[in-house]
C-alpha cells in the first residue's frame, strides 16, 4: 500500500516561505489581495500576501516654476515636491520656517507676507524624517506709480483775503487717491504776498495775487487761488496814551515787569525783520537808550533814522531792559541828537556805572583782547580787558544780516589775543541771577585793532603758541610748528639736547623711563624775537617698571541718578566733599567737582570726575588724595566737558607729609583736547605721600578727569 505524502510537501512549502521571507524593514513586500499571481499562503491566517515591496522615502526634491527664488510681497509661488526614490509615497505636509515672511498651503502654494529671507519645508508624510527646505527670498512690492490729474486747494476758513502782515494758511490735496502729494507753491506777485514751502501766505502790499500750486511729480497739473491783500487793523490799545507822560531813562531801568510806558527817540538800529513780520530796534534820545523787542510791521512799520514816539510794556529779560507788546507807535516830525558816549576811562563791569548808558550808543578804545571764542557760526563773545577788569564784546546774528555778521566774524578772526581794540556799540548787559554790562556789536565798522609793532607780533604769538606736552607710547611725532597762524610773518625754530626728541623732524624716541623733554621755541620778525620752552613728557616704553599705588578708575562709584550723576557724589558741594573709592580703597576730596556720565562727560568705563573753575582759587576745582601711598608717577586721562572752551590749566601738587604741606610740580599741565588723552606727571621726590590736581580756567569751565593712577617707576 502507498503512502500518501501531502501533508509532508504542505509542510515544506511553509518552510520555504518562511526561509525566503523579508530579514529587513527596506525589504518587506506589502499585501494585495488583488494580485492573484503574486498571492501566498500565510499558514498562520490562511490569508492571501503580496509579495510587492514598500519603497522608503530618501529625500525630496522641490521646484518651482521657471526655478524663481525670489518673490514680491503681495505675490504667490506654486511649489512642487517629489518624493525620492522613484516608487515612493509622493505627499509631504508643508510648512513655514517664518510665518511673518511667508505662509504656505497643504498643496505649496506660498504667499510672500513681508520684505526677507524665509524657508518653506517639505515633510514626507511616509517619513517625518525625511524633509527639505526651499529657500525663499521675499522683495518689497514696487510702489504703483499713479499719475497726478488734478489738485484741489483748500483755503484757511474759506477766506478770499489775506491782511496786510498777517498770514493765511493754504493747503493742496493732489488727485487721484495716492498720487504723489508734493507740491511747488508760487506767487504771481512776490511783492504784494509770498509763499512758503508749506503753503503758508503772507501779506505785503495792498493788491491782488494768484497763488499756484504745481505737482512736483507732473508739473502740467496745477491749481491757484485768487487772493487780496486787505488793509490790516491795529488791535485798540488798552491803555489812553495821551494820557501817559514819557518816561525818564532812570525809571525805565527802575519799571517793574508789566509797567506801561512811553519812550520816544531816534531809531539808531534796527534789526532785520522775522518771517513772522517782528523787529526788534534800538531809539535814543541824546544820551538816553531805548530798546524796543517784538513790534508788529504789519501795523507799526519802522525806519532807521526816523523818530517815534513808542508805547509798550515794561519786561526785564534778565537784565536786558525792552519795551514789549507794543500797541502805540506815532513817527514824529522833530530833529532829536544822538550822542555816543565815550566810557573807556570807567570800570565798565559796573552796573552802577554802564546803567545809564544802557541802550545806548557807546565806545570804548584800547581795550585788549583777552579771549577770542573757537567758533564764529553763532552768536559770540570776545572777551577783552578794559582798565585792567575783564568785559564782553558780544556778537548776536539776530541783531544783523548775515553780511554783517560774517564781516564782524572774520575781523575778529584777523585780530591777535593780546592785540589793542577800539570799538562802537550799544551798551546792554545779560545774566542769570547777576546781569554783566556787555557791549553789543552791529556792524564790522566799528570795531577797528591797532597796528602791532614787529616786537608785539612775536611776544602775542610767543603767548598763542601750543604744542602737545604729552607724548604717550602712541605718540611717535610731535608737530612743531614753524608758523602761525595769524602771525604769518613770524618764523619759529626750536632746540632741544635731549635725544628723546629731534627737533629737526618732532620725531620722539621712547627709551624705557620717562624722561621729561625741555624744548626751546624761538619767535622772529623784523629783527625782534622772542622765546618760550614747553616741558614735553616722553612716556617710558618698559612698562615692566611700573607698579601700582593706587588706581580711581570710578568704576565702583554709586548707582547712576538723574542726569547721569552718581549717589557718590552727585553734586559739586554736598557739604562733605570727600569720597571713599579706588583700589586698594582710598579717601579723595573733591571740591567744586562731581561724578558723573552724561552725554557731554568724557569718560571711560562707569564715570568721570567733572570739576569746575571758579574766579576764586579756593572754591575752584580741586581733586586731592587723603590716603598716604608710595609714588613717584601721577598718570591720568582727561579731557574738555562738553564743548567749554579749549586750553585749561592742571596744577599738579604733591605732599611729603600727609597733606600738611603742599609742592606744586614745576610745569603745568594744558589740556587742549575734547577726547580723553592721557597725560603723565613725574614727581620730583622720592618722599611723596599725597598728590592734587587743581584746575585753573575761566569762570564755570568744566573738566573732565579719569582713570588716576599712582605708579612707582623703579
Amino acid at each position: 500500500m502507498k503512502k500518501r505524502m501531502f501533508p509532508i510537501i504542505t509542510l515544506l512549502a511553509a518552510f520555504v516561505l518562511s526561509a525566503c521571507g523579508p530579514t529587513s524593514s527596506s525589504d518587506q513586500s506589502s499585501v494585495d489581495p488583488s494580485s492573484s499571481d503574486q498571492t501566498s499562503v500565510d499558514v498562520s491566517s490562511s490569508e492571501p500576501v503580496s509579495s510587492e515591496k514598500v519603497v522608503n522615502p530618501t529625500g525630496i526634491v522641490i521646484s518651482s516654476a521657471d526655478d524663481v527664488t525670489s518673490i514680491e510681497v503681495g505675490e504667490t509661488l506654486q511649489l512642487t515636491a517629489s518624493v525620492l526614490p522613484e516608487g515612493a509615497v509622493q505627499t509631504v505636509t508643508w510648512s513655514s520656517a517664518d510665518v511673518e515672511k511667508a505662509t504656505v498651503s497643504s498643496d505649496g502654494l506660498v504667499t510672500a507676507v513681508s520684505v526677507g529671507n524665509v524657508f518653506i519645508v517639505a515633510k514626507s508624510t511616509a517619513d517625518e524624517n525625511v524633509t527639505r527646505q526651499f529657500a525663499l527670498s521675499v522683495k518689497e512690492a514696487p510702489i504703483p506709480v499713479i499719475t497726478p490729474e488734478s489738485i484741489t486747494i483748500t483755503v484757511e476758513n474759506d477766506s478770499t483775503t489775506v491782511e496786510q502782515g498777517a498770514s493765511l494758511q493754504l493747503s493742496a490735496v493732489v488727485n487721484p487717491v495716492g498720487a504723489d502729494q508734493i507740491v511747488r507753491w508760487n506767487s504771481s506777485d512776490e511783492f504784494i504776498a509770498t509763499v512758503s514751502s508749506d503753503g503758508l501766505v503772507r501779506g505785503l502790499l495792498l493788491g491782488e495775487v494768484t497763488i499756484t500750486a504745481i505737482s512736483v511729480e507732473l508739473e502740467t497739473v496745477t491749481a491757484t487761488v485768487t487772493l487780496e491783500v486787505v488793509q490790516a487793523t491795529a488791535p485798540d490799545p488798552t491803555v489812553d496814551w495821551a494820557d501817559i507822560d514819557y518816561t525818564t531813562h532812570e525809571n525805565y531801568m527802575s519799571s517793574k515787569n508789566g509797567d506801561m510806558l512811553k519812550v520816544k527817540g531816534r531809531a539808531t538800529h534796527v534789526a532785520p525783520v522775522t518771517s513772522s513780520g517782528l523787529v526788534n530796534y534800538y531809539v535814543q534820545d541824546g544820551t538816553d537808550g531805548y530798546y524796543i523787542y517784538g513790534q508788529d510791521t504789519t501795523f507799526y512799520p519802522v525806519e532807521q533814522g526816523k523818530v517815534y514816539e513808542i508805547g509798550g510794556e515794561f519786561k526785564n529779560y534778565n537784565g536786558t531792559r525792552e519795551l514789549v507788546n507794543i500797541e502805540h507807535v506815532v513817527e514824529l516830525e522833530e530833529n532829536i541828537e544822538v550822542t555816543v558816549s565815550d566810557l573807556s576811562d570807567i570800570d565798565v563791569t559796573s552796573s552802577d556805572l554802564t546803567d545809564p548808558y544802557h541802550g545806548s550808543w557807546v565806545e570804548i578804545k584800547a581795550a585788549l583782547i583777552q579771549t577770542l571764542p573757537s567758533n564764529y557760526g553763532a552768536a559770540f563773545t570776545v572777551k577783552v580787558g578794559v582798565n585792567g577788569k575783564t568785559f564782553d564784546f558780544r556778537v548776536d546774528p539776530t541783531y544783523m544780516s548775515g553780511d554783517d555778521f560774517t564781516a564782524i566774524g572774520d575781523k575778529f578772526k584777523n585780530a591777535p589775543e593780546g592785540s589793542p581794540i577800539d570799538a562802537l556799540g550799544i551798551m546792554s548787559a545779560f545774566g542769570y541771577g547777576r546781569p554783566s554790562p556787555q557791549l553789543l556789536i552791529m556792524h564790522a565798522d566799528d570795531i577797528a585793532t591797532a597796528e602791532l609793532t614787529a616786537a608785539d607780533k612775536v611776544e602775542l604769538a610767543a603767548t598763542a603758541l601750543e604744542i602737545n606736552q604729552m607724548a604717550n607710547l602712541s605718540v611717535t611725532a610731535i608737530e612743531l610748528p614753524t608758523s602761525l597762524e595769524g602771525f604769518d610773518d613770524v618764523v619759529i625754530t626750536w632746540a632741544t639736547e635731549d635725544a628723546s626728541l629731534v627737533t629737526a623732524s618732532g620725531v620722539v624716541n621712547h627709551g624705557a623711563r620717562t624722561v621729561y623733554v625741555t624744548l626751546t621755541a624761538t619767535l622772529s620778525v623784523e629783527g625782534e624775537t622772542a622765546t618760550k620752552e614747553f616741558r614735553v613728557t616722553v612716556f617710558g616704553s618698559d612698562n615692566s617698571l611700573l607698579t601700582e599705588s593706587h588706581v580711581l578708575d570710578l568704576d565702583d562709584a554709586g548707582e547712576e541718578q538723574q542726569y547721569g550723576l552718581s549717589s557718590t557724589k552727585p553734586s559739586y558741594s554736598t557739604g562733605n566733599d570727600e569720597i571713599e573709592l579706588g583700589t586698594p580703597l582710598a579717601t579723595w576730596y573733591l571740591r567744586n567737582s562731581l561724578i558723573a556720565r552724561d552725554s557731554n562727560d568724557k569718560y571711560n568705563g562707569a564715570y568721570a570726575i567733572r570739576t569746575q573753575s571758579n574766579a576764586d582759587a579756593n572754591r575752584s576745582g580741586r581733586i586731592e588724595l587723603r590716603t598716604d601711598f608710595d609714588f613717584n608717577l601721577l598718570e591720568f586721562n582727561a579731557a574738555i566737558f562738553g564743548n567749554n572752551k579749549l586750553g585749561s590749566i592742571l596744577d599738579i601738587e604733591y605732599s611729603t607729609d600727609s597733606g600738611e604741606t603742599w609742592v606744586t610740580v614745576d610745569g603745568e599741565i594744558l589740556v587742549n583736547n575734547y577726547a580723553l588723552e592721557t597725560y603723565r606727571v613725574l614727581i620730583p621726590s622720592e618722599s611723596a605721600n599725597r598728590v592734587a590736581l587743581s584746575y585753573r580756567a575761566g569762570t564755570g569751565q568744566r573738566l573732565n578727569i579719569d582713570d588716576i593712577r599712582l605708579l612707582i617707576e623703579a
